[in-house]
């Protein structure tokens, strides 16, 4: 066999490879999105203002609040608390400590991510922890993000009118789809996990009821406190969707005016 036969056996051998592989990649063609904020490798502390990084908010609101819960926490909070920083949306964690957003770059040079972000924020407010709020914190950390991660990746309606095209405004196709999918599946693993995948409702219900007694009996504080930014964090998007199925909308709506006062109204900037 000379030269020329054998390239061409070799190429013949792989066409089938190569041939499956170019159907494949035309049936993804490369979507350039356009250029989407990037945080800069030194924060800019000059001013002795700190930067909060967050998710941006959903594509169907206009409230300037994160969709994420953990941003919207840590957005709430800093708000709530009056602590110096501004605000900047990004899909970017690479600054990150550990790789996920809230990332807050305080006026010192460090940067924080996760609990130390709460713990920052915690340290300049005026409010100062309360024991007693702890096991309700840990009650909405459960039920109350249940009842989020069901209400916008696990229905239908809302996961694919609201958070389908939040990832389709911030990934290029078809990262979006991908990435969607994976938190769908996480979503659907962690609920089930807890056994809570048909129980939802019921245990949202049960666990704004504990909420409520509590707010109402506990001490009146001019200040606001972890507790209140954690209530909001959860519940503030599911009050305001309007996608077709609203069944812990109406749940969350109906838990009395003690826990809507808190999670109806963005917070104030302070």
């Amino acid at each position: 066999m000379n030269l020329n036969n054998a390239v061409s056996a070799i190429h013949n051998t792989f066409r089938p490879l190569t041939d499956a592989w170019q159907s494949f990649t035309d049936r993804f063609p490369l979507h350039l999105a356009e250029e989407q904020f990037l945080p800069h490798p030194v924060p800019n502390t000059s001013d002795g203002v700190a930067e909060l990084f967050l998710l941006p908010p959903r594509t169907d609101s206009a409230d300037g609040l994160s969709f994420d819960v953990d941003c919207l926490l840590a957005q709430a909070y800093a708000r709530m608390t009056s602590y110096p920083h501004v605000v900047r949306f990004t899909v970017n964690s690479d600054m990150s400590p550990n790789g996920r957003l809230p990332l807050l770059a305080a006026a010192d040079g460090r940067l924080l991510a996760g609990k130390d972000v709460i713990d920052e924020i915690q340290s300049k407010s005026q409010h100062s922890e309360d024991t007693e709020e702890l096991p309700f914190i840990a009650l909405a950390d459960l039920d109350l993000r249940v009842a989020f991660l069901h209400h916008f990746l696990l229905v239908p309606a809302n996961s694919n009118h609201i958070t389908s095209p939040w990832y389709d405004a911030h990934y290029a196709s078809p990262i979006s789809w991908i990435l969607f999918y994976l938190e769908q599946r996480k979503a659907r693993r962690w609920v089930e996990a807890r056994k809570l995948d048909t129980e939802y409702i019921a245990s949202t219900r049960s666990a704004l009821a504990s909420i409520s007694t509590y707010i109402t009996s506990r001490t009146p504080s001019s200040a606001p406190s972890l507790f209140d930014a954690t209530l909001f964090a959860y519940l503030h998007h599911l009050l305001s969707t309007t996608a077709p199925d609203t069944h812990i909308s109406k749940v969350v709506a109906g838990a009395g005016d003690v826990v809507t006062s808190i999670v109806s109204d963005p917070p104030s900037s302070g």
